[in-house]
């Protein structure tokens, strides 16, 4: 909450443990990997189609606990369509509607790939979901959580909803290194800065306040 959050108040932290801190919420006692990860997202994303909190929020944003984002940067692109537009990678797929009269919705994000259409979003990287997609779909189906990732599990919900997977870039769900970024080198401040919105497994301290120096323009 020193870095990249500090200031921006409207999230919640899934977890299986209540640990009374600010903006946590369960919707499982148990701790085992997957099955705790997978029900307390895909819950939340139930909750917010019950509570019909669509008509609150525009954008909702999933990410795992070691992602860092722009914060800056999202908030200006969600706002500004030309701006997204421009940021996104196939532009036909925009907002969030498909021009396939077969594909009603589009969720904006880091893709994989099963094979064929089954495409789902990397949680690694992190999805935004519009308000309209929830406003539109049935609630998540919970079926055997702990024998799929939840990725995944977001993936068949999406296909049957008919809701296309649209690559937004900027993010990944890979370490930087792997993505040839290291917030250390000052060489890489401005591609950062310029060209990403979210990277995966930050989990130590340095880089976190690394990527968020930079993107503040600290350093």
């Amino acid at each position: 909450m020193e870095t990249w959050l500090n200031g921006f108040n409207d999230y919640i932290f899934t977890t299986d443990i209540i640990e009374g801190s600010y903006n946590q919420i369960s919707h499982t006692q148990d701790s085992n990997y997957p099955f705790s990860c997978n029900v307390n997202q895909l819950e939340e994303m139930n909750r917010i189609i019950k509570n019909k909190l669509y008509e609150k929020f525009e954008w909702f944003f999933f990410g795992d606990d070691d992602v860092v984002m722009n914060i800056d940067t999202v908030l200006e692109l969600l706002q500004n369509e030309k701006l997204l537009i421009d940021r996104i990678m196939n532009h036909k797929l925009y907002k969030p509607y498909h021009p396939n009269p077969n594909i009603k919705y589009a969720v904006l994000g880091s893709s994989a790939s099963l094979g064929g259409d089954n495409v789902y979003p990397s949680g690694g990287a992190g999805f935004f979901i519009h308000g309209d997609v929830f406003k539109n779909c049935k609630q998540i189906k919970i079926t055997h959580p702990a024998k799929k990732f939840v990725d995944v599990l977001v993936g068949e919900w999406m296909k049957e909803n008919n809701i296309a997977m649209v690559p937004f870039n900027g993010m990944t769900g890979c370490d930087p290194s792997e993505a040839g970024i290291d917030p250390r080198n000052p060489d890489h401040y401005e591609e950062i800065r310029k060209n990403w919105i979210t990277f995966h497994r930050i989990s130590d301290f340095e880089r976190m306040k690394l990527f968020n120096d930079i993107w503040k323009n600290k350093i």
